[in-house]
């Protein structure tokens, strides 16, 4: 059975099949010629685009046997003539090379890096970007930038340059709360999210192109938020516990103070019992002697405890120093600042008692400079000087811990003399 002898209708399936064949081959080519895929491609599709043109035109003027040509008849009535089984397989071959090209050609753009998958990667990002002119002309916008140009100005973003100017704020227009502007502004738009933006300048030969790049730093900025605010609460918490620290010593002083006093008043009331029943009676030499020694006691007692309220701590450093044989000479304004005083005085202490041990000396210079919104405090003695570098330790290392942790700075100086050096800020610390 040849395709001649059979069916009309199946005669007719069979050229609609070449036909639809044939169009696959042409779209394929058409698509390598615009993918600029290789030559070895275009050539193969080209044959089978060829080879499929010929059969349908043969098998076509061979059914209904109306010859246009010697040649063409001839070689048509070969092809009707041939054996049913030769234009089946005929057919399936190109329909299944046809298959073959589209899915051929539908791997290879998901794996090709074409003009428009770049574009549309360009347009899904996850920030804005935008490439414009110097004039604001935009040259290449993706989704994300024009959506916040419309959120932030209620306009799409056809003028780079004045959107900027609305960033970076030289132009209060739009709907939005600014968080930081200049070079790098941060902006938070109406649904609560927070964006980032910069500008970064591009020579491209002659000519300047802008890139403008937006980042969404909601999560980041508020997290920087909620980090201020714990650093004010600590802020606020070291202060009470500063001004704790000073109270307490204020009250261990007063109260040390209250206990003599009541002490002295217990032992006063007890004492003038004693005097009044030896009064109302006789009593012998031994016992107002005896009562007199109480009295002087007590009244000694009583001077010391006010002598002791009312002392100051540069009269405690006087005293402890004449005690061990050193004179302080102090020159300058003494901070009433307690922090300032308290610092004063322990270095003042340490150099005491580093003069005493080490240099020999018998004399102890404070130089105290006011230098505004810093106090100044200059430590020297008389005596031998250091044979080498003082090593910090013991002392020294617990003056620094407590300078430092009070916002000052500290210097020790050996050579020629000795010499500390300590700088405090005035007023609270930060």
């Amino acid at each position: 059975m040849t395709f001649l002898s059979s069916s009309y209708f199946f005669q007719k399936v069979v050229l609609v099949l070449y036909l639809l064949s044939l169009i696959v081959n042409a779209a394929s080519l058409c698509l390598c010629i615009f993918r600029q895929s290789r030559l070895t491609a275009k050539l193969s599709i080209a044959a089978l685009l060829t080879f499929n043109f010929f059969c349908l035109l043969l098998l076509n003027e061979g059914s209904y046997c109306i010859p246009k040509s010697k040649a063409t008849f001839a070689a048509a009535e070969f092809v009707v003539n041939l054996p049913l089984w030769v234009v089946l397989v005929v057919t399936a071959f190109l329909i299944a090379a046809s298959v073959a090209e589209v899915i051929l050609f539908f791997r290879q753009g998901k794996k090709r890096l074409s003009a428009m998958s770049v574009k549309e990667s360009f347009d899904n990002l996850p920030s804005g970007i935008c490439f414009c002119e110097k004039s604001g002309l935009p040259r290449l916008v993706n989704i994300k930038i024009n959506d916040l140009c419309i959120k932030i100005t209620g306009k799409t973003l056809l003028n780079a340059e004045k959107f900027w100017e609305v960033l970076a704020g030289e132009c209060t227009a739009g709907n939005f709360e600014r968080m930081r502007s200049g070079e790098k502004p941060i902006i938070k738009t109406d649904d609560g999210n927070t964006y980032s933006f910069r500008r970064v300048e591009h020579k491209i030969g002659s000519g300047t192109i802008y890139e403008i790049i937006a980042t969404d730093v909601t999560k980041q900025y508020a997290l920087s938020e909620e980090l201020e605010a714990k650093n004010a609460e600590l802020s606020a918490f070291n202060k009470r516990m500063l001004e704790y620290g000073e109270k307490i010593e204020e009250l261990t002083v007063e109260r040390e103070t209250l206990e003599a006093k009541i002490r002295i008043h217990d032992e006063l009331g007890k004492l003038l019992l004693a005097t009044r029943r030896n009064l109302s009676g006789e009593a012998t030499k031994k016992e107002r002697r005896e009562l007199l020694a109480a009295w002087e006691k007590d009244v000694a007692v009583l001077g010391s405890a006010e002598e002791y309220s009312r002392s100051d701590a540069y009269e405690e450093l006087d005293d402890a120093a004449r005690a061990v044989g050193v004179k302080v000479e102090i020159s300058g304004e003494k901070p009433k600042d307690k922090r300032l005083k308290k610092i004063v005085v322990t270095a003042a202490v340490e150099c005491v008692t580093n003069t005493v041990k080490h240099a020999k000396g018998d004399v102890v210079r404070i130089d105290l400079h006011d230098e505004g919104a810093f106090l100044q405090i200059e430590i020297t003695n008389n005596g031998n000087p250091p044979r080498e570098k003082i090593r910090e330790g013991g002392g020294f290392s617990s003056l620094r811990v407590l300078v430092e942790r009070e916002g000052g700075d500290m210097t020790i100086t050996s050579e020629p003399v000795f010499r500390l050096e300590i700088i405090m800020p005035k007023g609270e610390r930060e």
